[in-house]
This record gives C-alpha cells, structure tokens and sequence, in this order.
C-alpha cells in the first residue's frame, strides 16, 4: 500500500515551516487512513532492513570498495589495501556501525533511559531481514 496525500508540497512546505509539529502539515482527516504509524523500534528496523537489503548486497559492498580503493590511490597513501580487504573490513564493522547508527537515531547520548525504552540489538536487527 503506497502512502498518498492529496496535499499540494507547497501547502506542506508552508504548514512544516510555521510549526514546530510535522503532523500539523498532514490533514487531520487523512492521518488515520494516509499514514500508517509505526513506533520508533519498527520504524529503526525496518530503514536498517532496507538499507541492509539495498546497500549491502554483494554488488553494492564490492562497489563500495571500488570507490574506496580508487579514493585511497588517488590519495597517494603509501599502503593501499585491495578490495577484497577493503570488502572484509566493510563487512567486519557492520556491527560497529550499526551501533553509531541506533546510538545516534535513538539518542542515547542524551539519557540512559533511552536505551532501557529502545533496546534494540544488532541480533535482531539481522534476524528480521529476509534474506
């Protein structure tokens, strides 16, 4: 089901800038039946779904590693590792990076509660993707 509005972006554009609340943008009679709400743990799992099934397929990692190689010999480094390197290491930190990624979506940073209310883990993270 996509999600359709029948609101010109110019009445969104202006309804967003004069408040500081984005639901104020959407028509109270179409929030119900236009969007469909998810919490904050759905709506993390599911971009990390995507991103994982879209950005981190076999073809997009080795080009990744294409761009970061051809970088680092621009670059002149005087080591440069090769892609197969550069794809293990991609590979390797996933998890690192998945956790800056949940620290900074949920701001952890700003209170410890936070991560107590949201605790989402790398684990399950990989176990909602179907691969």
């Amino acid at each position: 089901m996509s999600l359709t509005w029948n609101v010109s972006a110019t009445t969104m554009a202006q309804a967003l800038f004069n408040s500081v609340a984005v639901l104020d943008a959407i028509p109270p009679n179409e929030l119900n039946t236009a969007l469909r709400l998810k919490d904050a743990l759905d709506l993390f799992y599911e971009v990390w779904t995507r991103y994982k099934e879209h950005q981190c397929t076999d073809e997009m990692v080795n080009a990744r590693a294409r761009r970061i190689y051809r970088k680092a010999k621009a670059e002149n480094l005087p080591r440069v590792p090769g892609i197969g390197q550069i794809k293990r290491t991609l590979r390797r930190e996933e998890p690192r990076q998945f956790a800056l990624f949940r620290d900074t979506f949920f701001m952890y940073d700003l209170s410890d509660k936070y991560r107590i209310r949201f605790p989402v883990t790398y684990e399950e993270a990989e176990s909602r993707i179907s691969r």
